[in-house]
């Protein structure tokens, strides 16, 4: 099974390194994403997992949105400043 990686960036290329040789000795899957929180900041939202079904499950949970649909929505959420309690 292929690791995805929707963005890719040098900054993360060590981290997920550790995430796929974790997943490689242990087989637990992981599923990462990274948001920007100001919108002064010019990075993507990256998201990367080891199984296909983590976004098989996420898009059942989610009603049908994609992995990426949900880390936009995410960063959208983390830069308006909205407040959750």
């Amino acid at each position: 099974m292929t690791p995805y990686y929707s963005l890719t960036s040098r900054e993360n290329t060590n981290l997920i390194t550790q995430l796929e040789n974790l997943h490689i000795r242990t087989d637990v899957h992981i599923f990462f994403v990274a948001v920007r929180s100001q919108p002064t900041q010019y990075n993507h939202p990256y998201v990367f997992y080891t199984d296909d079904r983590v976004p098989r499950y996420l898009e059942q949970f989610s009603g049908g949105k994609t992995v990426d649909d949900l880390a936009t929505g995410l960063e959208g959420f983390c830069i308006s400043g909205v407040q959750s309690k």
